[in-house]
């Protein structure tokens, strides 16, 4: 009953409970950890979507930081929740039906490619990199776990590889316009 309600938090979307959904997020990464409870974290009915739920790019969220910086703390919890959304689905998905579930999620699997975009400046310019270490955690946790999707044997493995294939070839047509 406990895991069930962490993983509820996860949707809540108020601001003033923005703390206690690290929290949850925070405890789940560490319970997910462990391969036995990642598989009851999984087992959850809905669990998948409420983690997915964690992962919000910021190039979309068009949030703008005010004058006095409020926004700016929304941002960094906003990185930080993407980055442990990001953890518990790469810790989930060393089990193989894990991986199935994460697949057949809706638009997870376009969320997940969506933060292996990194901006050029970025790649170029170290000291960029050093400043946005959130940026740069999303997109190798990104990496690691699209690597381990798509490393999964059997229909599983061959369904996960044509659909991220189909959504990473239409995405770079769409930056090529």
């Amino acid at each position: 009953a406990i895991i069930e309600r962490l993983v509820e938090m996860l949707n809540w979307r108020n601001k003033n409970q923005e703390d206690v959904r690290m929290s949850a997020a925070e405890i789940l990464s560490r319970l997910a950890s462990k391969k036995q409870n990642s598989l009851r974290v999984a087992g959850i009915p809905g669990a998948i979507e409420s983690i997915s739920s964690l992962l919000e790019n910021t190039r979309d969220s068009g949030e703008a930081t005010d004058e006095i910086g409020e926004n700016s703390i929304n941002q960094l919890n906003l990185l930080t929740l993407n980055n442990l959304g990001l953890l518990i689905l790469k810790r989930l998905a060393r089990d193989h039906d894990n991986c199935g579930k994460i697949g057949k999620t809706k638009g997870l699997l376009s969320k997940i490619i969506d933060f292996t975009y990194a901006e050029k400046r970025l790649l170029e310019h170290s000291n960029v990199a050093v400043a946005e270490p959130y940026k740069i955690l999303a997109v190798k946790r990104s990496l690691k776990l699209l690597k381990k999707l798509v490393s999964t044997t059997g229909a599983t493995g061959k369904n996960l590889r044509m659909i991220v294939s189909g959504i990473v070839f239409t995405v770079s047509n769409i930056r090529e316009t």
